[in-house]
This record gives C-alpha cells, structure tokens and sequence, in this order.
C-alpha cells in the first residue's frame, strides 16, 4: 500500500477520523494546510467554501476544513482572483459534478466587460484507489473550464 498523501495525514494529525473523512465525495481544503501547525491555523478562501456550498447544492456530499475541524476559520481575499484551496476527490463519480459547478462558478469571469483577467488557483486531487493524481493550475478561467469539459465527457461515454 502506497504512503499516505501528507494532506490526509495532517488531517489525521488534526484529529480528523478516517472515518469522518470519508463520508465525503468531496473535501475542499485549505492551501495552507501543510503549514498550519495546530487546527486554529487553518484558513479556507471564501471561494473554497463557496465552491463547497456549491457543490453541496448539486447533491455532492462535500466538507470544508470547516466542517471537519471547527476551529478553522475564513480568509476573504480581496485581490480579484479565485482561490479555490486543495480539492480532494475521493469519489471519482463525482468529478462530473465538479466540472460543472467550477464551469457555473467561473462563468461570471467570462462575462467581464472590463478587460480584466481572473486568476483561478486550484490544487486537485483526484483519488482512484490507492492511486492519486494531482493537478495544479494557476490561469485564466477560460482555460480552467475547458479543461474541465474532458472530466464530464469521460462519463457521457459510459
């Protein structure tokens, strides 16, 4: 059995069950979740949370650092671009859905008449069996929801 991903494991350390993580489809997590030294220290972007309640919404079954461990906060940036965190998939099937509520989220971006590009961070963790793949994507949302369209065509095929 492959080691664990050191995101998991700090969840563990957190004192987050096996158990209680993977009751989720999927966890949105905060991109400073290796850093962060005790639970306190853990800070969702409001755009992690929103893409949480969003998917929640689409019948996703979805936790937030929030969710898992109560002492975790909200950070707001206030910069314009979109701060996604560190998405795990721990359902594949999911991925569908995920697609479509990051096209939904994102489509605003392309609707801009001021010129101005958006930034989406995401961290993507995409877990199939003792597999995980990881993606990581700083760019435009334009591109972002391209790429998206190949994770909702794979299950069109079936």
């Amino acid at each position: 059995m492959p080691a664990e991903h050191p995101e998991l494991a700090k969840l563990r350390q957190f004192g987050v069950a096996d158990e209680q993580r993977e009751r989720f489809a999927v966890l949105c997590l905060p991109e400073n979740i290796l850093a962060a030294a005790v639970r306190e220290d853990l800070l969702d972007s409001q755009d992690a949370v929103d893409l949480a309640k969003r998917l929640r919404e689409a019948s996703v079954s979805c936790a937030t650092s929030y969710d898992l461990t109560p002492e975790a906060a909200t950070v707001q940036r206030l910069g314009g671009d979109i701060w996604l965190g560190i998405v795990w998939v721990l359902q594949p099937e999911a991925m569908p859905k995920l697609a479509g509520v990051i096209k939904r989220k994102l489509k605003p971006c392309l609707e801009r008449t001021d010129g101005r590009k958006v930034r989406v961070h995401l961290s993507l963790r995409i877990r199939n069996g003792q597999e995980v793949a990881e993606v990581e994507y700083a760019g435009d949302a334009p591109t972002l929801i391209h790429l998206t369209e190949g994770w909702s065509a794979s299950e069109k095929k079936k």
